[in-house]
């Protein structure tokens, strides 16, 4: 923790923060107030890391989450999804000259899981960067539907953006993810991939012909999955810790 200003968020409905050391930011459902909505503005030259936790089945109309980031700012996004809620979700990140903006959402969905969420990648001005990543695993009859949009202005102009979306899916779930680039900057780069898999069944035979049940299978890939997500935290004890939620989860 020394190297960040560490703050876990409960009842704040505004967090404005300066230039100064980088801030660790972690918002976990079961220990804080639930907030349907919350504001981030970010000045120039902040470093920010960010946890999202749900883990609590939270019924809700709407779920939003607004960033401000500012010229030049250093961004670094963790959505971790473990709880359905009964609603919908946003995410709107407005950014700013020369930030750089790297985002990864895990959904890790049973039963009947249902989720509904939208993210927007507002690039404003010029320089800016963005990595989106967004990896699901459903099990049981879960649903997801995930759009996550690269939306760059013509201000925009020398950007680099992509966005990522994989998706594995057992026999009776459903899913859908959907990568957009809107770009209306000529002077770019801006890149999309989606897919969705399942193991087939030759694949279960061989993992299972090496002594692993097929709950041990399924386990393994969300621990595989899980263990993406976290690399590159910088904190080791809160990696840990979010590594043992996931596991008690599956």
């Amino acid at each position: 923790m020394s190297m960040n200003n560490f703050l876990e968020l409960q009842t704040e409905r505004e967090i404005k923060l300066n230039s100064g050391r980088p801030f660790l930011l972690v918002e976990r459902w079961s220990k804080n107030s639930a907030l349907a909505v919350r504001k981030f503005l970010l000045k120039a030259g902040v470093e920010v890391n960010y946890l999202l936790i749900i883990d609590k089945l939270v019924d809700i109309d709407a779920l939003e989450r607004q960033w401000s980031i500012g010229r030049d700012t250093k961004v670094n996004l963790y959505y971790l999804f473990l709880q359905p809620l009964k609603a919908e979700i946003r995410f709107i990140h407005d950014i700013g000259a020369g930030a750089i903006v790297n985002s990864h959402s895990l959904i890790l969905g049973n039963n009947q899981d249902d989720w509904r969420i939208k993210a927007d990648y507002n690039f404003q001005d010029s320089g800016s960067f963005g990595r989106v990543k967004v990896e699901a695993s459903l099990r049981g009859q879960s649903s997801l539907d995930y759009a996550a949009s690269m939306n760059v202005s013509q201000a925009a102009q020398k950007s680099d953006t992509r966005v990522d979306m994989r998706l594995y899916l057992e026999e009776n779930a459903r899913g859908q993810v959907t990568p957009g680039l809107n770009i209306a900057a000529h002077d770019v780069k801006a890149g999309h991939s989606a897919s969705t898999f399942r193991l087939a069944p030759e694949d279960l035979f061989y993992l299972q012909s090496r002594g692993l049940s097929l709950a041990g299978i399924k386990k393994m890939l969300s621990l595989s999955l899980a263990k993406n997500f976290i690399q590159g935290f910088p904190d080791e004890a809160l990696s840990a810790e979010v590594l043992d939620l996931i596991s008690t989860n599956l």
